[in-house]
């Protein structure tokens, strides 16, 4: 009653799956293409699944090499041993020619096919492996192709069935039974050859399915037309398609972990990237450091001899000139006090120093200081230098403190050279006299006094020597006249 029970559960379970596989056809096909969807492992970023499948390519190409050499050792040694000899002693008791024999057209075609093609592809992943030729073919679906390509030679390149072509009975041939041997060999090789591609050769699940299908469908035609063997046929495929997929599901729980385990791998290789990047960022910006130290260090001497040269400039400065004053890097007067503005005749705190230079003047000072700057050397400039009352002429000893010194950047020495009157302190000065000689010379009594008149703040007149000066001057001459002519 229990078995009947569960017969009836399982007649009324199809029956319901028959039924609704008739109403909703479109729901039960998109629930088997989700489920086929849900077993592709390949990535959605095709620079991604590239990449995994590159680093699955030289294990395959080296199992590959590996099993193209043992099929032609394999196919060698048969040829040898077994189908070569039989077929040589019947082609030489027969007067007609060697390919007139069953026998040695059966030793040619397995030769072929067991032989000649393997050497020729071993020696095609052996060109990849050893030289690296032919990078750019796709080696996944060229291993494939092989593992295909053998799976049907085990299927047809059997010496029964190649016999049965030619139309004869192999067991008369051969003069042994092949029944049994050919059934044993052909499905422990194709579970050998499932097996392999599943597990050895790294190919992915999406294209191993196709090895054993097709090692199916070969020995399902095969044994239905030419070998005309029915009995037990549907349980034997069934039996080999059930083996095919517990295979493929253990390789692709294989391939999950391996794509885990490659991703893992993958991540570490970037961070240790990324690691090494910082490192070498850190290295580069520590050599960065080093150099700008050192050039720090060569500036600070550099400041250091600059400063200790200033001060002792500074020092003969003091003294040798009239007066110091520092500018700015604007060229503004800086830190002045009172001596200074008796010195200009006026305040000159910020006001600029080209002020009381002549233009000329002015741009030969620029010039002077870049160099001083430029080369830290100190210079002297001859210059005509305009107070509020009168003018002179100076010698500047200029020094450049360093960019230390942001605001007191030059240091600047004024020695006057000779003072100059301007011309109408000049003409004052000789109505004066004059005046006071005609007074004299009348006996007037009366003394007229002319007073100096200043010029006007600001009047700037050219470089001129006083009258007075050419008096001194001719004065001088004619003492030193006098006193040769008592010596």
């Amino acid at each position: 009653q229990v078995l009947k029970q569960r017969q009836c559960r399982r007649h009324a379970g199809l029956g319901c799956f028959t039924a609704m596989l008739m109403k909703q056809p479109g729901l039960t096909l998109s629930t088997l293409v989700q489920g086929f969807r849900a077993c592709d492992l390949r990535s959605s970023q095709p620079e991604e699944e590239a990449a995994f499948k590159r680093s699955l390519e030289p294990e395959l190409l080296r199992w590959a090499l590996f099993g193209l050499v043992t099929a032609t050792s394999y196919g060698i040694f048969h040829e040898a041993f077994f189908t070569g000899p039989s077929a040589f002693a019947s082609a030489r008791e027969q007067e007609q020619g060697h390919f007139q024999d069953i026998r040695y057209r059966v030793f040619v075609a397995q030769l072929v096919m067991w032989t000649l093609i393997p050497a020729l592809m071993c020696s095609l992943v052996a060109l990849r492996v050893v030289f690296g030729f032919l990078p750019r073919w796709n080696w996944e679906v060229v291993v494939t192709c092989i593992v295909i390509y053998g799976v049907t030679v085990l299927v047809i390149g059997q010496t029964s069935f190649i016999t049965r072509l030619s139309g004869e009975d192999p067991d008369l041939v051969w003069q042994e039974s092949f029944t049994c041997s050919v059934e044993a060999w052909v499905l422990m090789g194709l579970d050998i050859m499932i097996t392999i591609s599943a597990f050895l050769f790294p190919i992915r699940t999406v294209l191993v399915w196709t090895v054993p299908c097709i090692g199916i469908l070969m020995y399902t035609v095969t044994s239905a037309t030419v070998h005309q063997e029915h009995d037990m046929l549907p349980l034997k495929c069934i039996a080999i398609l059930l083996l095919s997929v517990l295979i493929w599901s253990a390789a692709w729980r294989n391939e999950r972990h391996l794509r885990r385990e490659w991703a893992a791998l993958r991540q570490v290789s970037k961070v240790e990237g990324t690691i090494e990047l910082q490192q070498s960022s850190i290295n580069a910006k520590g050599r960065e450091i080093e150099e700008r130290d050192a050039r720090l260090e060569e500036k600070d001497a550099k400041i250091e001899e600059t400063t200790l040269l200033v001060q002792s400039l500074q020092t003969v400065m003091m003294a040798v000139c009239e007066t110091m004053i520092f500018l700015s890097p604007d060229l503004e007067i800086c830190n002045t006090t009172a001596a200074h503005d008796g010195f200009f005749e006026r305040p000159v705190e910020g006001e600029v120093f080209t002020k009381f230079l002549h233009q000329s003047d002015g741009v030969r000072l620029a010039e002077a200081l870049s160099q001083v700057s430029d080369r830290h050397v100190p210079a002297c400039l001859p210059v005509t230098l305009y107070k509020k009352f009168s003018k002179c002429e100076v010698t500047l000893l200029i020094a450049d403190r360093g960019p230390q010194s942001e605001r007191l950047r030059y240091l600047v020495g004024v020695r006057v050279d000779r003072e100059v009157q301007n011309e109408r302190d000049t003409g004052s000065s000789s109505d004066k006299d004059d005046a006071t000689t005609h007074s004299g010379s009348n006996h007037s009594g009366g003394r007229e006094q002319a007073s100096p008149s200043r010029p006007k703040g600001g009047e700037h007149l050219p470089n001129q020597i006083t009258s007075d000066e050419e008096a001194d001057d001719e004065a001088g001459g004619s003492s030193e006249s006098e006193e040769g002519e008592e010596g």
